[in-house]
């Protein structure tokens, strides 16, 4: 049954992965921590395979976690986080996906605390890159950035599996 839900969900997505790249703990948590903002980075495995940016965008396309219904204290932001970060590996064959839990400011200055999910692409110079997403809205940003439409996300604690 497992794995005939596996082959349904690729199935349905129309992703294919075929450029798989792999990044060390070490140089990860380096990438993680450049933002002054964090606090803390767990991360539990020693290599952790990703692909490249086209690869990924296809798999935000079709993220179906985006279509699920928000329910306060039920199904709320870190649901939406770690169900993105468990079925991108369980369906993709990458674990490319982390949880980010910290803060996010509007424009006024209101703060409040969230979870979502950060996720690290090759990009076309060769170069791998941290973007963050939102698995509520399907909305990303780099990690740089840390902006996506009228919020500033502030990443405080990173937890990758």
């Amino acid at each position: 049954m497992k794995c005939l839900f596996k082959f349904f969900l690729k199935v349905f997505s129309r992703v294919r992965v075929k450029n798989i790249y792999e990044i060390g703990w070490f140089r990860l948590r380096e990438m993680l921590e450049q933002r002054s903002s964090v606090k803390t980075v767990v991360l539990w495995d020693g290599v952790y395979k990703y692909t490249d940016f086209e690869t990924m965008m296809r798999i935000i396309k079709y993220d179906m976690v985006k279509w699920h219904k928000y329910r306060l204290e039920e199904y709320d932001c870190d649901n939406f986080a770690m169900t993105f970060a468990g079925l991108v590996p369980f369906m993709y064959g990458v674990n490319n996906i982390g949880i980010v839990i910290g803060k996010v400011i509007d424009n006024n200055g209101n703060i409040g605390y969230h979870a979502w999910n950060v996720f690290i692409v090759m990009k076309s110079n060769n170069e791998p890159e941290l973007y963050m997403y939102e698995p509520q809205s399907g909305k990303f940003t780099t990690y740089k950035s840390g902006r996506i439409g009228n919020w500033r996300y502030e990443p405080e604690y990173v937890i990758w599996g």
